[in-house]
């Protein structure tokens, strides 16, 4: 079999087709100041011309894109559903812009997106905190996690509700992500993993 190109092998194996070997991606995430904008492009251009990955899953370390810190109910009962082009949302949308012009096609891009509990969880947890630590099972509790308990416990209605919107907001942001020439998303799903003591 001829070697194929990098989106044609990823295209052949979820089709159920035959391809010369299987596809290969892995990734990393990029220092802080390669998140958004041009250095994000640049940081993910080079990894391509560096490592021999079939697809090419673009970063993101953008936040969703809310004012403040969710500290109570009031806060949870604040949150409405999004465009999915606000802050964090629109840097992310650019990269992806960005790179899917400078590809045109070689690649097949997907983005992360990541699932509504972790949003949620991100958003109660004050900056500067270890904000994307994983549930511990066993020894000390993780401040996201301390929160969110008390959240559910004073109104788990509320919680449900601010789940639902944050969903929302994110599949309005996905059909953007779409829109702006990925070919798909990644769900970065981070409880399916603990840490233990």
């Amino acid at each position: 079999m001829p070697e194929m190109t990098q989106a044609r092998r990823v295209l052949s194996v979820l089709a159920g087709q035959a391809s010369d070997r299987p596809p290969v991606g892995f990734w990393h995430h990029f220092p802080s100041n390669a998140v958004s904008g041009r250095a994000a492009v640049e940081a993910h251009l080079r990894f391509l011309d560096r490592y021999p990955v079939d697809f090419l899953k673009i970063m993101n370390d953008n936040p969703y894109p809310t004012r403040r810190v969710v500290q109570c109910v009031a806060d949870l009962r604040s949150l409405c559903v999004l465009n999915g082009d606000e802050a964090g949302y629109g840097l992310q949308l650019e990269v992806i812009r960005a790179l899917a012009d400078a590809l045109a096609g070689e690649f097949l891009l997907v983005t992360t997106l990541f699932n509504t509990w972790t949003t949620l969880r991100k958003i109660v947890t004050p900056p500067g905190s270890d904000r994307s630590r994983p549930p511990v099972l066993g020894g000390a509790v993780a401040e996201a996690d301390r929160r969110m308990h008390a959240l559910v416990l004073e109104d788990r209605t509320a919680v449900a509700e601010a789940l639902h919107g944050i969903a929302a907001s994110h599949a309005n942001f996905v059909a953007n992500c779409l829109q702006a020439g990925a070919d798909g998303i990644f769900l970065s799903v981070r409880e399916d993993r603990v840490n233990t003591p």
